[in-house]
């Protein structure tokens, strides 16, 4: 759904980010990019961030979260 390469911190401790998401995906990059739509079904979105200063081939220097499943049952 998403793919950041950069996301800056909260400005508050308050404050939180909202990434919406309609249910489309982008297959590729560039030219080729591809937007698909996923079909109706049970998912989970996994979040996953390197830690400060972290080798991102280092598995060990990534936090991972992972939702609680959710559906998409278009009418």
């Amino acid at each position: 759904a998403y793919d950041l390469d950069y996301m800056a911190r909260n400005s508050a401790a308050e404050s939180v980010y909202v990434l919406p998401w309609d249910g489309v995906t982008v297959i590729g990059n560039g030219r080729g990019a591809k937007a698909r739509t996923v079909p109706d079904g049970t998912y989970v979105f996994e979040v996953s961030s390197l830690k400060a200063l972290g080798d991102d081939n280092n598995p060990d220097h990534w936090e991972t979260w992972t939702s609680p499943p959710f559906d998409i049952a278009r009418p």
